[in-house]
């Protein structure tokens, strides 16, 4: 997976959508058990720790297409090791 510049991860695309676009619940059993479905709609991430608009910490920022259209959400370093299994 390409891990992409902390600058694609802007406001507007933090606000463009999120797990409810996958009609998931942003809880750890939900994303792992969607984890197919996130991979097929995964452009890429950046640690959290580095993005500029809402940087936080032990998490990663992972940038989604689905929809037409860009959007990111956080997702903590264990959910990223189980969905992305790394």
């Amino acid at each position: 997976m390409r891990r992409l510049d902390p600058t694609f991860f802007t406001p507007w695309r933090w606000r463009a959508g999120s797990y409810a676009d996958f009609n998931l619940i942003a809880q750890y059993a939900h994303i792992v058990a969607a984890k197919e479905m996130l991979k097929l709609c995964t452009v890429g991430y950046c640690d959290a720790e580095s993005l500029l608009c809402r940087p936080k910490d032990k998490c990663k920022a992972v940038m989604f297409f689905k929809d037409d259209r860009h959007f990111w959400c956080h997702m903590t370093n264990r959910e990223f090791e189980k969905v992305y299994d790394n």
